[in-house]
C-alpha cells in the first residue's frame, strides 16, 4: 500500500503536480488567443457594450493571471517571495470563480422571472462563498524549496474547496429549476432549446471540474495531491463559463419569434411569425426581455420586425439593462 506521506512519494507528487499545469497553461493560452476577437468586437464597438461583459472579461483574463502566476512560482530560476506569490496565484483563482457563478447568477435571475427571493438567496451564497474564499487567504502557506515555492497545509483549504462546490451546485439546482418552469416553452425550439442544452452542458462542467478537488482535499493524502486538480478545475470552469455566454450572445435565432408570458395559470408559448420580406429573413441573434408590466419574458428576434398582441416589443442586445442570462 502506497504510503502517500512519505517523503519520496511527495516530491515525485510534486512533479506530477507540476507538469499538468503547464499543459493546461498553453491550452488556456490558446484559448485566449483563439477568440481575443469577441473581446476586440465590443472594445472597437462592432457589439454593443453590457455591463455583464465585465464578468465575461474576469472569466476570461483572471485564469490567465492565475497561470502566469503559476509558471512564475514553479519556474523560478532564483528566489522569490513566496507566500506573496501563493496569495496572488490563489486570488486571481478565487476572482475566477467568482464571476463565472455571477454569470450563472444572471442567467437564475432571468430564468426565474426576476424574483427577488430567489435572486436575494443567490446573491447571499454567493456573498458567503467570497467571504469563505477570502478567509482561506489568510491561512495560505508557501516557501522556498531551493528550486520552487512550495505549498503546504492545503488541508486548510478544505472549507474553500467545498464552499466553491456547494455554491455551484445551488446555483445550478437554481437554474435547472428555472428552465423547468418554463415547461410549456418549445424546448426544441431557438433559444430555450440553447438554454437547455447549456444547462445540461453546465452540469457536465460542474461534474468534471468540481468533484476531483473536493474528492482529493477530503481524502487529504497529501499536499501536491490535494492540489493536483486545482488548476484544471479552475480552468475548466473558466472556459465553460466563458463559451456559454459567447455562445448565448452569438446564438443565430430562426425566421421566428417565440413569445412565452407568464399568467396566473402559468407560463406559456406561442410563435409569432415574421413578416415574410426576404430582406428581414437576415436577421440573427436572439434575446430574452423582460416586460416589467405584464412580468413576461419575451423571447425575440434582433431587429426582426414581430407582430405580437401586446405593446410594442423594444429591440436590443442580450444583457442589455440587466436582463442577462
Amino acid at each position: 500500500m502506497v504510503n502517500w506521506r512519505d517523503p519520496a512519494t511527495v516530491a515525485a507528487e510534486e512533479l506530477a503536480f507540476i507538469r499538468p499545469i503547464h499543459v493546461t497553461g498553453g491550452i488556456y493560452i490558446w484559448e485566449i488567443v483563439a477568440f481575443i476577437g469577441f473581446e476586440y468586437s465590443i472594445i472597437w464597438k462592432k457589439r454593443k457594450f453590457t455591463w455583464s461583459f465585465l464578468l465575461y472579461l474576469g472569466c476570461r483574463w483572471f485564469p490567465l493571471f492565475f497561470i502566469a502566476s503559476q509558471f512564475l512560482g514553479f519556474d523560478a530560476s532564483q528566489k522569490i517571495n513566496c507566500q506573496a506569490w501563493i496569495i496572488f496565484s490563489f486570488l486571481s483563482g478565487y476572482l475566477s470563480f467568482m464571476c463565472a457563478s455571477a454569470l450563472i447568477i444572471l442567467r437564475v435571475a432571468i430564468l426565474w422571472n426576476r424574483n427577488k427571493t430567489v435572486i436575494a438567496f443567490a446573491c447571499a451564497v454567493w456573498i458567503t462563498n467570497i467571504a469563505i474564499d477570502a478567509y482561506s487567504l489568510t491561512t495560505l502557506h508557501s516557501a522556498w524549496t531551493g528550486s520552487f515555492c512550495g505549498v503546504s497545509h492545503t488541508e486548510r483549504l478544505r472549507i474553500s474547496v467545498l464552499s466553491n462546490f456547494i455554491t455551484d451546485v445551488i446555483l445550478l439546482v437554481l437554474m435547472l429549476i428555472g428552465l423547468k418552469r418554463w415547461k410549456n416553452a418549445p424546448k426544441s425550439y431557438g433559444v430555450w432549446g440553447l438554454l437547455y442544452t447549456q444547462g445540461l452542458i453546465w452540469v457536465v462542467i460542474i461534474t468534471l471540474a468540481e468533484v476531483p478537488p473536493t474528492v482529493f482535499i477530503l481524502l487529504n493524502l497529501n499536499d501536491p495531491m490535494n492540489m493536483i486538480f486545482q488548476a484544471l478545475s479552475l480552468i475548466f470552469m473558466a472556459l465553460g463559463a466563458a463559451r456559454l455566454y459567447r455562445g448565448l450572445i452569438d446564438y443565430p435565432a430562426s425566421n421566428s419569434s417565440v413569445k412565452v408570458v407568464g399568467t396566473s395559470s402559468g407560463p406559456h408559448s406561442e410563435i409569432v411569425s415574421p413578416f415574410s420580406h426576404q430582406t428581414y429573413r437576415q436577421a440573427y441573434r436572439t434575446k430574452l426581455q423582460h416586460d416589467a408590466e405584464g412580468g413576461s419574458i419575451v423571447l425575440d428576434t434582433f431587429n426582426l420586425p414581430v407582430k405580437t398582441s401586446d405593446s410594442e416589443v423594444t429591440r436590443g442586445e442580450m444583457f442589455e439593462g440587466g436582463n442577462a442570462v
